[in-house]
C-alpha cells in the first residue's frame, strides 16, 4: 500500500464521519422545520433554506464516499513509474516547495491539498516521471 495514500485515507476516513454527522443532523433539522412551516407562511421560507442545506451536505457526503472508494483502489496499486490521478506529488514550483495529491474531482477537506487532473497544472503533470521538468500556463489573465 502507497504510504501517502494510506496517509490521506486515514484522513479521508475521518471527514467520512464528520460529513456523516452533519448530513444526519442537518436532515433532522429539515424535517423539525418542515414539521413548524405546515402552520406558518414565515416557516416556509426557512424550510426551503434548511433543506438546501441538508442537500449540500448529502450530495458533499456521497462524493467523500466515491472518493474514499477511488482513494482505496488507487492505494492498493503499486507506486507508479509515472504520474497519474491519486498521486502525491512533491514538486519545486517557483523555487518553492510545495506538496498535493493529483485527483480525479478535487474535494474541500481542511488541511489537504489536492489538485484535479484536469487542472492546468495537473494536465502538465499527469505522465510526467521524478526529475522531469516541465512547464504549464494558467493561461490569459
Amino acid at each position: 500500500m502507497r504510504k501517502r495514500l494510506k496517509s490521506l485515507l486515514s484522513v479521508v476516513t475521518k471527514e467520512e464521519k464528520v460529513a456523516k454527522k452533519r448530513r444526519e443532523e442537518a436532515r433532522y433539522a429539515a424535517n423539525q422545520t418542515a414539521k413548524t412551516a405546515i402552520n406558518s407562511w414565515s416557516a416556509a421560507g426557512e424550510r426551503v433554506i434548511s433543506e438546501g442545506q441538508a442537500m449540500v451536505l448529502e450530495e458533499y457526503y456521497f462524493k467523500l464516499l466515491d472518493f474514499k472508494k477511488k482513494l482505496e483502489e488507487a492505494a492498493k496499486e503499486s507506486i507508479p513509474e509515472s504520474i497519474e490521478e491519486y498521486c502525491y506529488i512533491k514538486i519545486l514550483l517557483d523555487g518553492k516547495e510545495d506538496e498535493f495529491y493529483l485527483v480525479d474531482n478535487p474535494l474541500n477537506i481542511s488541511h489537504v491539498k489536492l489538485v484535479s487532473k484536469g487542472s492546468a497544472l495537473g494536465k502538465s503533470l499527469l505522465g510526467k516521471r521524478m526529475g522531469d521538468e516541465f512547464s504549464f500556463s494558467l493561461g490569459e489573465g
